[in-house]
């Protein structure tokens, strides 16, 4: 029999102190060390935030034990029955919970995969199956795939922007319902959005591939090479301007200085948000044009949330692992959120880094020298995405993977920290795990007594 004595803050900061006695069945296993530490969660922008260093620790301990036994318990309801009093102990905790981060009702699920596009039926089809269970999960925002026309099946090798026919992961009309089967249980619908560059469809006089259509009758973002940046040889006729980011290889680079290129992706952003429904975006390779630019689009577009992908390499040792300092690494997102107009935010891949670097026993990594999260949330958190993988470093591509067997550390770690957390889909059960207790779970504050 284990006792715990757990103090909750509440809402006028005065302490409610519970003392709850519950029997933790021999299935459960003492968790790492990474749940017993917390960070110092003095954020810039958060200064009501108390200042111990052990905040969420309890809580760390009791999500990765609900984890581990739900995990392993799921088809078993007799000993999810026998542990019942443990359960309902976790609900009380939420019952009391304080929120104290801004954002914290947003939690964003990455609703593909890399190999989404090849299921059989559609993945709209498909997603429409499980629009109820990730409602029921807490999810607010669902990122969904690129949905046009694409050259590669996966959507990010773009060509006729406003054809949502002719998408491998289903039809506009298809797309549509989905939306609004989310939007009717109160989830919005991010799109990835895949602007830095662009297939064209026909060549031009030189037998070059860059002759670019809309997918309109009307002619609208029907485009010829002059509209590819003039440094990106390979495509362009050389009267673009120069590239504002970072070259793509791929496919051509399209000149983002060029006020029809703007004023025409701005439309194009806007239809998908009147007539398509979505709500915000993701910016993919967001790093091949200039925040400058990204400033345009967003003040042009309003979206209810967007979030911008600038995956830097890391500082790393002679032993291969990263540097513990990774300052210079998480101040280049911050400052390239600022820049973009600082209502845009960029996913955490400091934090990632980190933290799968910590979690194979070097837990020392998540504190810097000033007591604060080593990542972007330790410096910008209400501009800070976190995720464990995506469908680049995860799924089935492996880029960049987190070490597979402290995944629901790694859950545990981002749950229960500033800024907006992504459960990516082929990790779902672990989201659904908290079902409706997930926001609160990872938004109160609890002191060990």
């Amino acid at each position: 029999m284990q006792k715990t004595n757990t103090l909750i803050k509440s809402q006028d900061h005065e302490v409610l102190k519970l003392s709850v006695s519950h029997q933790l069945p021999s299935s459960f296993s003492v968790p790492p060390p990474l749940t017993l530490i917390c960070l110092n969660n003095s954020f810039s922008g958060h200064s009501s935030l108390p200042q111990s260093s052990s905040h969420f620790s309890y809580c760390m301990l009791l999500i990765y034990l609900f984890f581990q036994q739900y995990m392993q318990l799921y088809y078993d309801l007799s000993v999810i029955k026998q542990n019942l009093r443990l359960y309902i102990y976790i609900y009380i905790l939420v019952q009391f919970s304080q929120s104290y981060v801004s954002k914290c009702l947003v939690n964003k699920l990455q609703g593909f995969d890399w190999d989404s596009s090849n299921k059989q039926g559609g993945w709209y089809n498909t997603l429409m199956n499980s629009v109820g269970q990730i409602a029921k999960a807490g999810v607010t925002h669902v990122w969904l795939p690129p949905p046009t026309h694409s050259v590669s099946p996966q959507g990010y090798l773009p060509g006729k922007l406003y054809d949502l026919d002719d998408s491998k992961y289903g039809n506009e009309a298809e797309l549509k319902s989905l939306i609004d089967a989310f939007h009717q249980n109160g989830i919005k619908c991010i799109a990835d959005i895949v602007i830095n560059h662009r297939c064209g469809t026909k060549q031009d006089g030189r037998g070059i591939w860059c002759i670019f259509e809309g997918g309109r009758s009307d002619g609208r973002l029907d485009w010829g090479p002059h509209y590819i940046c003039r440094d990106d040889t390979q495509y362009s006729d050389g009267t673009g301007n120069l590239d504002s980011g970072e070259a793509y290889a791929a496919a051509p680079d399209l000149d983002h200085l060029n006020p029809v290129v703007q004023q025409g992706l701005t439309e194009w952003m806007n239809w998908l948000k009147s007539d398509i429904g979505f709500d915000g975006w993701r910016f993919d390779f967001a790093k091949g044009y200039s925040a400058s630019v990204m400033k345009i689009y967003m003040e042009g577009t309003s979206p209810d949330f967007a979030v911008g992908e600038i995956w830097n390499s890391m500082s790393y040792g002679g032993d291969g692992k990263p540097n513990y300092n990774q300052d210079q690494h998480r101040y280049d997102l911050a400052n390239w959120a600022t820049a973009a107009g600082g209502v845009i935010a960029a996913f955490d891949f400091t934090t990632k880094g980190i933290l799968q670097a910590a979690v194979e026993g070097e837990l020392w990594r998540l504190v810097d020298p000033n007591g604060r999260a080593p990542g972007l949330i330790g410096i910008m958190p209400k501009n800070a995405v976190t995720f464990i993988d995506n469908h680049d470093t995860g799924s089935t591509q492996q880029l960049w993977p987190f070490p597979s067997d402290k995944v629901m550390q790694g859950y545990a770690y981002i749950l229960t920290h500033p800024g907006v957390p992504t459960i990516v889909r082929f990790r779902f059960q672990i989201k659904y795990a908290l079902n409706y207790m997930y926001i609160n779970v990872r938004t109160f504050h609890v002191l060990e007594n």
